[in-house]
């Protein structure tokens, strides 16, 4: 006789936070109001109940586009279907989603890490098939999938600000695939009258700690903060911060603009006043104290164009504060709107290469100065960097400039890399220069393409020797066979930023960008260059 196939049932299964005790309380206020319970054929050992929210028989917004050339006359119709199954286990609320059912859940009463943690304990770092990660460092967040089943490793996570936010693969059994990310989609032999069974497996692997001991290990060197409550409790610690006398953050702005900036204005606040610049420490004088968390988002940073003839952008103080606080005995960060949990080791690395390689106020340079632009000439702005590097290099036959002198990278299309704003030839300083320190995702990249144009200089003889042509036309022969003969051991990397000191009178960068520091430094020393080096030169008061 025949034996009869294994059953197999693909799940997605969703956990709901310690909070939620009632089956319900787990669906958005939407979904109870407008849900149907559907009762069960019989008793189940479990607490458990079906929740489906009807829907509406429609033709599609694409139907009835093509209904303009063809006779569809409504014969295309279609509907979303929407269902949970809500179900106990050990006291805690779990939701199996189908269809749609993953919209009925509410996110903010869910533990959005569970898929993660349950996959990352689950998966062999040896057999992964899809990593989906972001970088603070950058804006990019991709979904790399792999041909076939292969290490960690191969999906370049490895990087100091990699946040991983889904993996997929097979299980360490070998028998099933799965995938995890806020919530875990898996296949298995439970049917749903044992889903509480498979529901106290899960909890098993969302609590163990065996992942730390692989390559998964670094999902916990930054962590995003899930948890809503948690949120609430450090915007309130931000909140007391930024009212003390000696605020720990500081205040930039979100990305880059491609349009140059002519003055900032504070949105919400009674002042018009006008500002080259915006730090805390002004924000603050402005709008005085802060009442409540609101206050957070309710006050707005504006940047205008050069000729005040429009705004080009607009982002809340909250998500223009960068900093860290200590809640009991963990840090977290502030980037870009958005809590993180940093792991006490990446911490320390962080902050020791930023120590080691601060050498503070630049004193040799004058204060990066304030000029004026615009159709009326009235508009004050700080003086561009390109304008700035010009006049400084004009000012000291020691420096040569190079900014947007770009060489061609062999065998690559574009414009080619930019080797330095300006190098300092006594010292043999490859210098980049960068108005402003108090953005993580714009200082991080900065960082990497002074790590990248370091990297083309030791690697690329083509490269190398193209900027030693260059170096020949400005310096005299004994000099050239000094830089060459010395490179690139005696040279070092030095990156200067323009900024204003924090409330402490110290000058710094963001902890982000001290990661991403730390990391571009043991590269390019590791390249053979003598050291890396970040200094600061004062921006003029507004």
């Amino acid at each position: 006789m025949a034996q009869e196939p294994e059953k197999k049932i693909k799940y997605s299964i969703h956990l709901a936070s310690e909070s939620v005790k009632d089956l319900a309380d787990f669906l958005t206020e939407n979904a109870r109001a407008k849900s149907i319970q559907i009762e069960l054929r019989k008793a189940f050992p479990f607490e458990c109940a079906l929740y489906h929210k009807p829907t509406i028989n429609s033709v599609p917004g694409w139907a009835t586009k093509l209904d303009d050339f063809f006779e569809i006359d409504g014969k295309i119709r279609s509907a979303s279907s929407a269902a949970v199954v809500l179900f106990k286990c050990k006291n805690r609320v779990f939701a199996c989603s189908y269809g749609h059912g993953h919209t009925m859940l509410n996110s903010d009463r869910r533990e959005n890490d569970f898929g993660l943690l349950v996959a990352a304990n689950s998966l062999s770092d040896e057999n992964v098939k899809l990593v989906e990660k972001a970088n603070l460092g950058s804006v990019i967040r991709d979904a790399t999938q792999a041909a076939g089943i292969t290490r960690l490793q191969e999906f370049n996570v490895d990087r100091a600000l990699s946040l991983v936010r889904k993996l997929s693969g097979n299980a360490k059994d070998g028998n099933s695939a799965l995938s995890g990310a806020s919530s875990i989609t898996l296949i298995s032999d439970k049917d749903v009258g044992e889903l509480h069974e498979l529901g106290e497996a899960l909890l098993d692997l969302y609590s163990a700690t065996s992942y730390k001991k692989t390559a998964f290990g670094i999902i916990d060197k930054i962590k995003p903060v899930l948890d809503v409550m948690l949120v609430k409790k450090l915007d309130q610690a931000l909140l007391d911060d930024l009212n003390s006398e000696d605020p720990s953050f500081e205040l930039g702005a979100p990305e880059i603009d491609t349009e140059p900036i002519g003055y900032m204005t504070i949105s919400g606040a009674k002042s018009r006043a006008q500002y080259p610049d915006i730090s805390l420490a002004t924000f603050l004088d402005v709008v005085g104290d802060l009442e409540t968390t609101d206050d957070l988002h309710a006050y707005c940073v504006v940047t205008h164009n050069i000729d005040g003839t429009h705004r080009l952008k607009e982002w809340t103080l909250y998500r223009g504060l960068v900093g860290s606080i200590v809640d009991g005995t963990k840090r977290y960060a502030l980037n870009e709107g958005k809590w993180y949990r940093i792991d006490e080791a990446l911490q320390k690395s962080a902050n020791d290469a930023f120590a080691k390689a601060s050498k503070g106020w630049d004193k040799a340079y004058l204060p990066w100065p304030i000029i004026t632009r615009g159709k009326k000439g009235k508009t004050s702005v700080y003086e561009p960097e390109g304008d700035f590097n010009k006049r400084v290099a004009n000012a000291d036959p020691n420096l040569l400039l190079f900014d947007a002198d770009l060489v061609p990278i062999p065998n690559t299309p574009g414009p080619g890399v930019e080797i330095c704003d300006l190098f300092e030839v006594k010292q043999k300083r490859l210098i980049h220069v960068k108005k402003s320190g108090r953005r993580s995702s714009v200082i991080s990249h900065f960082l990497t393409q002074g790590m990248n144009s370091a990297k083309f200089l030791r690697t690329y003889d083509q490269i190398r020797n193209e900027f030693f042509n260059r170096l020949e036309k400005l310096v005299d022969p004994a000099t050239l066979a000094d830089l060459q003969n010395s490179f690139p051991y005696d040279w070092t990397v030095e990156f200067k930023f323009g900024d204003f000191p924090n409330q402490s009178g110290d000058y710094t960068i963001p902890f982000f960008s001290r990661v991403t520091l730390d990391e571009t430094k043991r590269e390019i020393e590791a390249l053979g260059y003598k050291a890396v080096e970040v200094s600061f030169i004062k921006l003029s008061n507004p």
